[in-house]
Formats: structure tokens, sequence, C-alpha cells
């Protein structure tokens, strides 16, 4: 009809959206009568009008099935009367609409269940005739929820053990809820995870079922119901199962290692089926270990690795366990181990090179194993194959924290040189369970254990003392030897049990200088203690002091005697430091040990006093030393010298001067007489000076002869630096022959 038409143009297509279910949604449309007459009229949808609901004439048919052949048309979806249902349409009568008057409908769209999305057209009809006025679509979203299973058979499970199955909660709906997992009746061999939560539209939670009986049974049923929010339906799962006991073991899987230190075994596990196995395994006993879960591969076999690590010493009897590899299913193979262990290996072995009589320290790592603290005692064990001595210092015990380590200082003192194999053994008191290490020392011979020092004189003797200790029950007995004969001392000498005693040693050097020297003392028990010796020698103290007196132009002499301390017969060489007035005569040759005189003259140059030091020297006694101190005084006159008269004498007279000189001759009374006034003389010679006296005759006018002729000879050196010098000779003739 071309006088009626919606009156907004909005209501061509109606939208009821998205309708929960239990939920409606209205809408009303209005129509106007755009004619000039009267009409009435009905709405609702096509199928549902009047006009289609009376009876229909019913044809015969007039051509055999199949004879002509139809093609169905390709049509709209619609709504059918089910669906019908779910959309209303008031009124539900004709209603007469006036000319250019408006009329109203409500359609309604209530669902009681999940719909997709659909849609469908309004008719309305006047008389006869029916057309479309307009469309409508919708849908209703609601809650949708499935479970992948709804039986789970766990079968049978070993006691302790469980199986466990999956299962999966479908979320196919339109909207997400929280659900819940309650047991229809409680049952503790039965769990699920997890019991509650939330899941999403288009989403699926997972869960664990799992079957974990604690006595044994035949048959173990429950049943599970999954509530969830806002969904009316009922999710359930039925549960099933069985429980047997351990079956036994199947083999013994022996092990052996040292104790603190790990050995592993293999067992094969096989999964002859087409799913991977994951294969948990359960250990129950100490000191061994295995993964947690092995995953096997259909239709293949797997080493699975098992360690021993033992932290205790087993003695007798061997530590057990059993291992349990249980299969998905709930089943699985026991296997049982055994494990025996053998003394522990060595911490570390440490080799060193070390001195005797000197302290030696290592640091031993000491490694607590336990969790709890431990206190370890030290032990030294002794195995070298030939016996030295030795001291040890260090705490005698240790406390260590649990599962940590701390340092320990063992020290250890030496006597005598050889090699050591020392086990050090940290062990605790109660449980006698040990570490411990292998020390392999050799022992060299000791550094000088003291630099002593000697200063004294040449042929001064000093003494020294070293305390010789004997810390053994039984006598000791100390050899000594000496790198220089300079060094004396008494050799063998015994020291009594657990005591000291002293060795002197006498320096007795024979040459001044600077020299070193050794001395080693020997004990068999003890070993060798070395001492290093410096020696310095001075010059020697004056072995004498010899003092002269004589006059200038005369000589003195003085005795003075040297010992030969020697072992061999030695000549001494004679060196002066005033080597111009004092003298000896050649080289003096002393035997061994003996003591020897020798003359030492003195003959001054000049007035005053002179000295020197006489020093004699030889390669094997070294130097002696005298000093020497000369008084010259001026020359005493001399005579008288007798002469007969008309006769003549001779005066000797020596240069005591080192250099030649002249001399001026004074001789008076005049009746005496020089054949020369003054002569030069070579220094330290002598010369004879004639004297001559006058004849009787001429003598006897001159001289009572009851009275002696006398007179004197003068002697002057020429030199200024002398010339207060005078010798005088008394003269006397002799007239009573």
């Amino acid at each position: 009809m071309e006088h009626l038409e919606d009156n907004r143009k909005c209501d061509k297509f109606l939208n009821f959206g998205e309708v929960a279910v239990g939920g409606s949604s209205k809408r009303a449309v209005s129509v106007l009568n755009n004619s000039d007459a009267y009409i009435d009229i009905i709405f609702d949808l096509p199928d549902c009008l009047p006009i289609f609901s009376r009876p229909r004439k019913r044809l015969e048919p007039q051509y055999e099935p199949g004879s002509i052949s139809s093609s169905k048309s390709k049509q709209s979806p619609r709504l059918g009367k089910k669906d019908g249902q779910l959309v209303t349409i008031v009124p539900k009568k004709f209603t007469r609409v006036p000319p250019h008057q408006t009329t109203q409908f409500i359609s309604t769209y209530t669902p009681t269940e999940r719909m997709k999305a659909f849609s469908g057209k309004i008719a309305y009809q006047v008389q006869d005739i029916v057309e479309t006025l307009c469309t409508f679509k919708g849908s209703c979203v609601g809650p949708d929820y499935t479970l992948d299973k709804s039986i789970i058979p766990f079968g049978c499970v070993i006691l302790g053990y469980s199986n466990k199955q999956k299962a999966m909660l479908n979320n196919v709906g339109d909207v997400g809820g929280a659900f819940k997992w309650t047991f229809e009746k409680y049952h503790p061999c039965f769990t699920i995870t997890p019991e509650h939560g939330f899941v999403s539209p288009g989403t699926s939670a997972v869960f664990t079922v799992q079957f974990k009986p604690s006595t044994l049974g035949s048959v173990f049923e429950a049943k599970i119901k999954c509530i969830i929010g806002g969904y009316k339906k009922s999710l359930e799962m039925q549960l099933s199962g069985s429980c047997i006991g351990m079956p036994p073991a199947v083999e013994r899987i022996e092990f052996e290692c040292p104790v603190r230190s790990s050995t592993k075994r293999f067992i094969n596990i096989e999964n002859p089926s087409a799913q991977t196995w994951r294969v948990a395994t359960t250990i129950e006993g100490q000191y061994f270990i295995s993964k947690n879960v092995y995953v096997v591969k259909p239709k293949s076999v797997l080493p699975c690795e098992v360690s021993y690590s033992p932290l205790t010493m087993t003695g007798k009897k061997p530590h057990r366990a059993t291992i349990f590899f249980a299969y998905p299913e709930g089943l699985g193979v026991l296997y049982e181990l055994s494990g025996r262990t053998t003394p522990p290996l060595v911490v570390d072995r440490i080799q060193r090179e070390i001195t005797c009589k000197t302290l030696y320290k290592e640091t031993l790592i000491v490694k607590n194993w336990q969790k709890r603290p431990q206190s370890f005692e030290v032990i030294t064990e002794n195995s070298s194959p030939s016996p030295i001595l030795y001291k040890l210092e260090g705490n005698p015990s240790i406390e260590v924290l649990g599962q940590s380590e701390r340092p320990y200082t063992w020290s250890i003192y030496v006597l005598k040189e050889g090699t050591l194999h020392l086990k050090v053994m940290f062990r605790n008191k109660e449980t006698k369970e040990y570490l411990y290490y292998e020390v392999i020392l050799k022992v060299l011979k000791s550094p000088p254990l003291d630099v002593i020092t000697l200063n004294t004189c040449v042929r001064k003797s000093l003494t020294y003392s070293i305390t010789l200790e004997n810390p053994l029950s039984r006598p000791v007995t100390y050899t000594a030897k000496s790198t220089v004969p300079e060094l004396s001392f008494v050799s063998p000498q015994t020291v009594p049990a657990l005591s000291e005693s002293k060795f002197v040693i006498t320096f007795l050097p024979l040459t001044e200088g600077e020299s070193e020297a050794h001395i080693d003392l020997i004990s068999s028990d003890l070993g060798i203690y070395p001492y290093d010796f410096k020696l310095i020698t001075r010059p020697p103290v004056p072995d004498q002091q010899l003092f002269f007196i004589a006059r200038l132009g005369q000589t003195a002499t003085q005795r003075a005697s040297v010992t030969n301390t020697a072992k061999a017969t030695t000549t001494l060489a004679a060196q002066f430091t005033e080597p111009t007035a004092f003298f000896i005569e050649g080289n003096i040759t002393v035997s061994p040990h003996t003591t020897k005189e020798f003359l030492v003259r003195f003959e001054p140059y000049e007035i005053g006093t002179l000295k020197s030091v006489l020093t004699l020297h030889s390669p094997a006694t070294g130097s002696y030393a005298f000093t020497l101190t000369g008084t010259c005084e001026p020359p005493k006159p001399q005579g008288p010298y007798f002469i007969i008269p008309g006769g003549s004498t001779s005066v000797t007279f020596k240069n005591p001067f080192l250099d030649s000189t002249d001399f001026r001759f004074v001789v008076e009374p005049a009746i005496f007489s020089l054949k020369n006034d003054s002569q030069t003389v070579y220094g330290r010679c002598e010369t004879k000076i004639a004297i001559n006296l006058a004849p009787l005759e001429n003598l006897e006018i001159l001289v009572d002869r009851k009275y002696s002729i006398a007179g004197k000879l003068t002697i002057y050196p020429r030199e200024e630096r002398v010339s207060h010098i005078k010798w005088v000779y008394y003269l006397q003739g002799d007239l009573n022959t």
C-alpha cells in the first residue's frame, strides 16, 4: 500500500542488540495512515499473520514423482515458530486507523537461551494484502561451558604414589565465569587443582586431577562437580581407581667409593608406549641422589643416573636405600641401592723443601662436610723410612662451623736432615670421621744458626760459649769441626740426658786481619748445628818494652825474647819503624813452641829521645811487636890516653851522624901535636886520630918530673846544626917509663 508508511525513517530497521538470557528488549514502531480512508491493520511476523493461518486448499498430484525437477530458491534466514515465540508483537489484533492518523505496535525480544546473531522481518496485513514493514536483528549472549571428559579412570596405583590426569573446562559462551569444584562426597585420595578460579570467554582452564591413595583397596570412587556462577547446568566428572602395594625390588645396585667422594651408576628405564613419559623418582635413604623427573621418549630406553655421595664411613654395615621410578599411570619399578665406603681420599699432597733447626709453618684448610659444627683433633702420623726427630707446634684441636671451612696453622721443628713422610689428620673425636693431608718434607741442612763476631789482638786468646741442649732421655755426644785452626775446642763432648752444657771455643789468632770461619757441632741423634764466625784480629799488643840509654857516638844493647806458637820452626824477619837508631843481627829462627832471646842495639845519631817499634814477622806465627825507647845523652869526656914522651897514640873516633861530617881537632897543651887538625868522616864510620908527645929532653925544662903531663883532645863538628856538640879525650904523658 502506497499510503502506509513508517512515521520515522529509523523504524525501518530495528536492532534489539545483545540481550542476556532471561532479559528482554522492546522496540516501539509508529505507522502513519497516509490515505483518505479508514483501514484495519495488524502487525506480526510474516508467518504469524492471520492470512497464513487459514486452511489451504489441497491439490491432487497430477505428475509422477521425479518427472518434473524443481529447484529450491535460496531464501533469507528467518525465524521459525520456536524462534518466533522469542519475538512478540502487540497488539495481536486488527487496529482501525483513521485517515492521516498514526498507530503504534511494540515488538519485544525475550530470549531464554544463548542465541547467535539472527535477523527477521515484521509485516502487516490489511484485508488480504501482506507487505513487509521493517526488518529487525538481535542476539542472546550467555554462559556456556563444556568438560573435555566426564569419566577419569586412574587404574592401579602403588601405595604412597600417585597418578595424575588432566581435565579441561572450556568456556564456549559469551561471558566469563567463576568456577569452584566440589566433591559430592569428600574422599582424601582424590584432589583437583586449581579448586577455584575464573575462566574467560573463548578460553579453557586446565585441571590436574590426582589419585594418591593412602590405604590399599580394590576400588576408590568419587564424583566431583564444577559449580559456575550464573550457569544452571551441571558439569560432573566421575573418578575411580585402585591401590596396590609396593612391588619387590627387581635388582640390587652396588656402589663403592671413598667417603665424601662420589660415584655413579646407570639404570635403564624403558618406555614401550607411544606417549612421552615423565618418570618421577623417589629415593628413600641417605647419600643417594638422582634427578627428580626423567623424560623418556616413546618406545625408547633412557639410562637414568644415580649418584652415591657418602658423608660417613660405613664400617661393617653398608648404606642402604631404595629408588622407585614412578610411571605416569601410577605403577613403576623399585631398585635396592647398597653403598660401601673406603677411607677418604687425601685432601692434598704437599711436598716442601725445608731446613732443619728452623720452625716451618704450613696452612691447611679444614672443611666441615656436615651441617652441624664439628670439633676435630689434630693427629700427625709419621711413616718415614728412617727415624728423624722433630717437634710439632699448634693447637691440638680446631672447631669448624657447619658446611664451612677454616685454616689451621700446622708447625714443625725438625732437628736433623733427611726426608719426612707425614700424615696430618683432622679427626672427629666422637664419630672418628676424618680428613687428612700428606706432607712430604725434604729436610736440608740448617743455615747458620748464628753469626758470631770475635775481636781480639794477635796472640791474644778470646773464649766464647755455645749452649748445647739434649732433649733426649739418654746422653748425646757432640763432635765439632772447624774450618780454621785459630778456633780451638774440646771435641767430642757429651751432654747428659735432658740437660744443657757449654761448648767453649777459644780464638787465638796469629796474624792480623779479618776472616770468616765455620764450625759444625755434629750429633748423630740431633743433627748438625752450624755456626758462622766473623774473626777480627787487630795488630798485636807490644810483647815487651825495651829502654836504652847511650851517649852520642856510643851504643847500648838490651835482651828480648820471642816465643814460637806455631807447630813448625819459623824464621822471623825484623822491621823497625826507626831503622837508623835500632838494630838486630839478621833474622831470628825459633823452633816450635820454644822461646829464644836476641839482642837489640841502640846507636843514636842525635841527642834526645828516640822511639821505634820492632816487628818480628813470619807467615806462620804472625807478628811480634816490641816498643823501643832510646835516650841519647851528650858525649862524656873519655880517657886518659897515655903517651910516652917522644911517642904517639891514636884515638878512635866514630862519626855518630848519618851523613858525612867535617870535624875540627884541637889538642892542648902544645907538647901534644896532631898530624891533621881536621878531617871529613863518613856517617857512622870510624877514624883514628894520631897524637904525638914531644921528646923527654924537650919536656924537662917545661915539666916537673914529680907531676904527670896532662892534656886533652877536643873534637868539634863544623856543621852549625851540631856545632855545640864536642867530644873530649883526656891525654896523659907517661914519665915513668
